[in-house]
């Protein structure tokens, strides 16, 4: 055990202590106040070593003279770390599933090295998650999710700007004679959208007792969790912007029954589409509605999916695939195209942990900035079938 890791023990009884009643408060604050001082001025020689390996790496500061070492000394591994190194990710996750207040180390103590490559990346990268960690997160949230599966967002960490394609306003194509130009220039009506970020939260829970077996278990567990709860908010989020943003024109939010027709006039309605059209909608709306649309002969038109490599699709309808989204409410249909979505992930899934004094639970949460708006107002549709099933 080195230094460090006698002083966070020891830190960790004082804790305990602390609970004790009749406690020398006065002698356990002098100690408190010794050890966090001794504990700032190791990491701090710690941080200043990083800093230097680094800039030396980088080339910033000159060797002046080299001298010869020895061959052991020489094959030890450098003190370069970063999000991708193994040992800051087994140092990340040990150092999460800690409880400062019992003084357990759920995964075991850090390892020399683990300490080093956790000091060196912190002190090199704010906010340091393991890259394993926040890829795994918008990697699930994308597969659970049909709509954020069918986007690709930017990565810009400001604020993102871009016009908004509307409507027609005049200019529409029409036939002339030869040599003749058309009457009128088409003019689309464009408006200016700035986005600098929605918060995305999401939080689970590990209570004191709770065992955590192995660190790829605990990942696992972390990264399924937080996707699943982020994800929702996320996908929420979505199909609330694309209502707001859509063309009122295109919706029919009052219909008692789901015909032929109906669908038809969705998929008309649609303008400045790129890419594949989808359809949208929970698993009640597709298999009572849906999937009874007939034509005016009684053929049915929807044609169930017998592929399993992507789970939310369920069919198609008029050639459309049809998606399973359990986000939307009964009833609720939304069919677009996904790439006229403009999405930006402003920050990507972090992951902070906080520590109930009283039940010594804690509680992960996932962070995120995220947001998205329509490219295009006229691209997307919605419809809602308000007569309930028999």
């Amino acid at each position: 055990m080195n230094r460090l890791q006698q002083i966070e023990a020891r830190m960790a009884e004082i804790r305990t202590a602390l609970d004790v009643e009749g406690a020398d408060l006065d002698v356990l604050e002098a100690e408190i106040t010794t050890l966090t001082e001794e504990r700032s001025s190791i990491e701090g020689a710690i941080e200043k070593r990083a800093a230097l390996v680094k800039a030396v790496a980088t080339g910033s500061h000159k060797v002046l003279r080299a001298f010869p070492v020895a061959a052991a000394e020489a094959e030890a591994e450098p003190d370069t770390f970063d999000v991708k190194s193994p040992e800051f990710r087994s140092a990340w996750l040990k150092r999460l599933a800690h409880n400062p207040k019992t003084g357990e180390w759920r995964l075991g103590e850090l390892t020399e090295i683990e300490q080093r490559a956790f000091t060196y990346t912190t002190a090199t990268t704010p906010d340091a998650i393991p890259s394993g960690v926040s890829l795994g997160i918008v990697d699930l949230i994308a597969k659970q999710y049909a709509l954020l599966g069918d986007i690709s967002p930017t990565s810009f960490t400001n604020v993102v700007e871009f016009l908004q394609a509307g409507p027609v306003v005049k200019g529409a194509v029409a036939v002339t004679n030869e040599n003749t130009a058309n009457a009128e220039d088409k003019e689309i009506t464009f408006t200016a959208v700035t986005m600098t970020g929605v918060e995305i939260r999401g939080s689970v829970v590990i209570g004191a007792k709770m065992r955590i077996e192995s660190i790829d278990g605990f990942e696992d567990w972390l990264v399924a969790e937080l996707s699943r709860e982020m994800g929702e908010v996320m996908n929420v989020l979505l199909f609330t912007t694309i209502g707001t943003d859509m063309l009122v024109a295109n919706k029919n939010e009052d219909l008692t029954t789901l015909t032929g027709a109906d669908v038809r006039a969705l998929f008309g309605s649609l303008a400045g589409g790129v890419g594949q059209r989808v359809v949208y909608a929970n698993n009640y709306t597709i298999w009572n509605y849906i999937a009874g649309v007939e034509d005016e002969m009684g053929r049915p038109k929807f044609l169930e999916s017998t592929f399993s490599d992507d789970p939310t699709v369920q069919g198609r309808i008029y050639g459309t695939v049809v998606k399973l989204d359990e986000t939307l409410a009964d009833g609720v249909i939304y069919v677009g195209y996904p790439a006229t979505i403009k999405a930006n992930m402003f920050q990507a899934p972090n992951v902070l942990s906080d520590i109930d004094v009283k039940t010594r639970a804690i509680t992960y949460g996932g962070y995120a900035l995220f947001e998205a708006r329509l490219g295009d107002s006229r691209a997307w549709a919605k419809a809602i079938v308000t007569q309930a099933v028999s």
